[in-house]
């Protein structure tokens, strides 16, 4: 049996990411996919039966292991929400927050007894790695929302309890953790010479290649810009950091003529501590693990294989931790790596490279390879994914290789002011370089992949099946490559098609807890912006809801309050949105010949009426909406009439959406 582990590792991850979408009442359905798999395995893939005996046995392991975990260690510490308990905990982890705060996620215990991770959010301080922090609150278990899925990606990343009401917190100092202490506070050393000597957003960038995006500073917009162009993953600590700096140490003693023991242990010490400085970040590492397992192979004589040595890191970590098979940087770490570390590879094995061009179309084919596998994963956490990135990596990996290589010098020299000051010169012109042209094509509508349905997702879920099946039955590329043009074009074809047939929906969703804060109404492609209240995450709400919705197109912002925080933020967060017009209240002050989200503002009193071909929309100390048959209120619930009857009533709580052709459907989605 070849690549043991990849007959161990990936069945045990497919079964716990089973597992997780299954709740304990519908286990059952685990069974009959367990015998066809079997009789898939047996027939069409014509494995061995001790062969598919040990898949069946590893994906029934990782099944068991979820489920397990979820309801003696999961269960047994939510259990404890809503009571007032004394936890103490060590802190392994700490992100700073604007306006002097801190939050901190500590390792410890409930009332001495039950071993637990919580998140705690208070006052920043001066305590660090491994210092303790004494609790006394009430927690409270996690919860989904419509900006962030809390519940799920704190799960993943085994923390389940939030501090919740605190009634006092305590700091325990320790002296021990010199280690990680040091590199921690070397870190925010090196970090500071970068941002002495770089414009501020170019050295957040820089060090964000470095450190991660943890201790960067990117703002939203340039994140967004630079995940549409397809590189945001280089400036956030992944597989691709490591292997620079892997090859960058190996290269060195290569020279020198140093031996495969030297160079295993000089590159394991490396990834350490590069892991230790990135925060202990997922995809770090997932890399470090198998950097591990590929320069070991060398010592002991081995050939190195990069599914296996993928299995193996998976497996391992989710062994540690179950859920994680839903964190999305782990997620996204390991399909990136298999697109271009094993399905690239794969599919270009026999594709001729001797002259400059054929070169070019190997490694484009290596990079269509990676988005392509990365593609359904980032479509079950984000809104949107870049439809270029094949392209952009080719042009810009080069030189976000050189800008990293440049920082690791840095890094490796102390931050010394005659080598820092020239070097980060040029990672300063290089990062504003590309922060230009994400900024300039984040704009452009084909340069990203709207995930605007679930239908979507499902139609993606069901690509990659096949694309596996192909595989397992005809194992060759061509039947591959057909697999996955077929199922492009299928997907493409059935988008193009629900997008046509949803033209006529009409989808009104209100934000806010209690009372509508603000109001999207989308019909036909575009949304008109109803702004209530002022709140400041309204903008958030209504950036996310276009995102989501493959909008473009805003025809009008209507802001009911005075909120100047409310338009500024509107201003920052539609950025590359085309906004027809803006409307404030009267006597709103604002700067002469300035413009708010493209458009110079409009003043109105009392409310404002929109009219359509189709709909109206009515704005004042209620917002009204009239289409087809239907009027919908939003105040503090959301009515709907329909000639003149009430037919349905909803309460707001963080979201809510009201879909109707403007007939006889109609429904509340949440």
């Amino acid at each position: 049996m070849k690549r043991k582990m990849v007959y161990i590792g990936l069945p045990v991850l497919l079964g716990m990411i089973f597992a997780s979408f299954l709740n304990n009442s519908s286990d059952y359905i685990a069974v009959p996919f367990i015998v066809l798999a079997a009789a898939f395995l047996k027939y069409p893939a014509k494995m061995k039966n001790i062969e598919v005996m040990v898949c069946i046995a590893s994906f029934a392991a990782g099944f068991s292991a979820y489920r397990f975990d979820e309801q003696f260690i999961y269960n047994k510490i939510i259990s404890y929400s809503g009571q007032k308990v004394v936890f103490t905990g060590k802190i392994t982890g700490i992100s700073d927050y604007s306006g002097d705060k801190a939050s901190y996620t500590l390792k410890g215990r409930i009332n001495g007894v039950q071993s637990a991770s919580m998140l705690y959010y208070g006052d920043a301080s001066d305590c660090q790695y491994g210092d303790e922090i004494k609790l006394v609150c009430v927690p409270e278990v996690f919860e989904n929302a419509y900006l962030f899925n809390s519940a799920d990606y704190y799960k993943s990343c085994g923390i389940f309890l939030d501090a919740g009401d605190v009634e006092s917190a305590e700091i325990i100092y320790h002296d021990g953790f010199r280690l990680i202490r040091g590199l921690w506070n070397y870190r925010t050393r090196i970090y500071n010479v970068i941002m002495s000597y770089s414009p501020y957003q170019e050295g957040n960038l820089t060090a964000a290649m470095l450190f991660g995006s943890k201790i960067a500073d990117i703002d939203d917009n340039m994140s967004t810009a630079l995940y549409r162009l397809g590189i945001g993953h280089v400036f956030a600590v992944s597989g691709f950091h490591l292997m620079v700096m892997a090859s960058m140490i190996n290269a060195v003693l290569k020279k020198i003529h140093s031996g495969k023991l030297t160079a295993f242990i000089l590159i394991s010490a490396s990834s350490l501590i590069f892991v230790i400085c990135s925060g202990f970040s997922m995809s770090a590492i997932r890399a470090a693990v198998m950097i591990v397992i590929a320069y070991s192979a060398a010592v002991f004589c081995r050939t190195g294989d990069a599914l296996n040595s993928l299995c193996i890191a998976a497996a391992s970590m989710a062994l540690f931790n179950p859920f994680i098979v839903r964190n999305p940087s782990f997620l996204l770490s390991v399909s990136g790596f298999f697109g271009i570390g094993v399905f690239a590879p794969y599919m270009t094995d026999k594709m001729p490279s001797k002259s400059r061009l054929q070169k070019i179309f190997k490694n484009f084919v290596s990079m269509l390879c990676m988005s392509v596998a990365v593609i359904p994963v980032s479509s079950l956490f984000f809104n949107e994914t870049s439809a270029v990135s094949a392209f952009v990596n080719i042009i810009l990996m080069p030189v976000a290789s050189f800008i990293l290589v440049l920082g690791m010098i840095v890094f490796i020299t102390g931050g010394v002011s005659f080598i820092a000051c020239p070097l980060l010169k040029v990672t300063s012109f290089l990062c504003g370089f590309i922060a230009d042209i994400a900024e300039y094509a984040a704009g452009f509508k084909f340069v990203r992949i709207s995930f605007s349905s679930d239908f979507f997702r499902i139609m993606l879920i069901a690509g990659v099946i096949f694309i596996c099946i192909s595989f397992a039955v005809f194992k060759n590329r061509s039947s591959v490559a057909l697999s996955v043009m077929i199922s492009l074009a299928v997907i493409s074809g059935t988008a193009v098609y629900y997008g046509k047939t949803s033209e006529n929906i009409m989808k009104i969703s209100v934000f806010g807890n209690n009372s509508a804060d603000a109001v999207a109404v989308e019909y036909n492609g575009t949304a008109d912006v109803i702004d209530i209240s002022g709140n400041r995450k309204n903008s958030r709400y209504i950036q996310t809801c276009l995102q989501k919705n493959n909008i473009n197109t805003v025809n009008n912002i209507i802001m009911l309050k005075k909120s100047y925080r409310g338009f500024a933020n509107y201003n920052d967060r539609l950025k590359w949105y085309d906004v027809n017009a803006f409307y404030l209240p009267e006597n709103t002050y604002v700067l002469e010949n300035s413009f708010i989200c493209g458009c110079v503002p409009q003043f109105y009193s009392g409310g404002i009426s929109l009219r359509y071909q189709d709909y109206s929309v009515n704005a004042g100390s209620d917002v009204f909406i009239v289409y087809g048959n239907y009027l919908i209120e939003c105040s503090d619930t959301i009515t709907v009439y329909y000639d003149n009857s009430e037919i349905m009533q909803c309460s707001i709580s963080d979201y809510i959406c009201f879909k109707t052709d403007g007939m006889s459907e109609a429904e509340f989605v949440r």
